[in-house]
């Protein structure tokens, strides 16, 4: 159907650009009377049964994953949500990263012996700065 042809209502006598007439069949509101030049109103009986049509469809769609382009789910499986709700980061994704998140100079006296000494700290970070 060509996007600028109108397409005639023949309960109403009114005329239907593309637009509106997608949103009747979306809404299931009409029905074709003749493939590509007319519509009519579609009962109430008939609306329901398009609408559990439509529905189905969908349904089969999202299953088949062919409505957002995925493949299709396996059956069987089951969503359990984590016990905490917090996200914790895996250890690979720290250990993948070639670039630091921040790095940060301490403004306390360090009392611990395991610190570098603050010349190594002063030089990895003029490193960094260096590279950016």
């Amino acid at each position: 159907m060509a996007s600028n042809k109108r397409i005639l209502n023949v309960d109403t006598g009114m005329r239907l650009d593309h637009g509106a007439l997608a949103l009747a069949f979306e809404c299931c509101a009409v029905g074709w009377k003749v493939e590509g030049v007319s519509v009519r109103n579609l009962t109430a009986e008939e609306s329901r049964v398009a609408r559990i049509r439509q529905a189905e469809e969908a349904r089969m769609q999202e299953f088949t994953g062919q409505l957002l382009g995925i493949k299709a789910e396996l059956s069987g499986l089951k969503f359990i949500p984590p016990k905490s709700t917090s996200y914790a980061v895996p250890r690979e994704a720290y250990e993948e990263m070639t670039e630091p998140l921040a790095v940060l100079k301490c403004k306390w006296p360090r009392k611990d012996k395991n610190w570098p000494p603050p010349e190594a700290v002063n030089a990895a970070i003029a490193g960094l700065e260096a590279l950016g």
